[in-house]
């Protein structure tokens, strides 16, 4: 009659867990390989900004750092990629200006 129930034991919920990790790292790394195949910087500075929220979660504490490794490669890669396509679109101009630019000197000597 005056029995009490047994305690429930509180167990590790690993599911919980997983579902608390944040898939940012891995949205910025696909992120940065559409810039780097076709999309630019359309696609890599946001892909920056992804990559660094999950970093600053990751130090503060709000994430587990088990995807640290995949976050820091994602920011590193879309500022290389975008650094890339700046430097290619300047590339562009150049040539294509200065062609322009002899192009027009040519016909001033006529």
């Amino acid at each position: 009659m005056g029995q009490q129930p047994p305690q429930q034991q509180p167990y590790y919920n690993a599911d919980a867990a997983a579902a608390a990790q944040s898939s940012k790292a891995i949205i910025a790394l696909v992120l940065g390989v559409l810039g780097f195949i076709m999309c630019g910087p359309f696609t890599t500075v946001p892909g920056i900004f992804l990559a660094k929220a999950d970093l600053d979660a990751m130090k503060r504490g709000q994430l587990p750092p088990t995807n640290l490794q995949l976050a820091q490669i994602a920011y590193w890669m879309n500022i290389a990629i975008s650094v890339l396509w700046l430097l290619g679109i300047c590339a562009f101009f150049a040539f294509f200006g200065g062609l322009a630019t002899l192009g027009g000197l040519g016909s001033l000597a006529r």
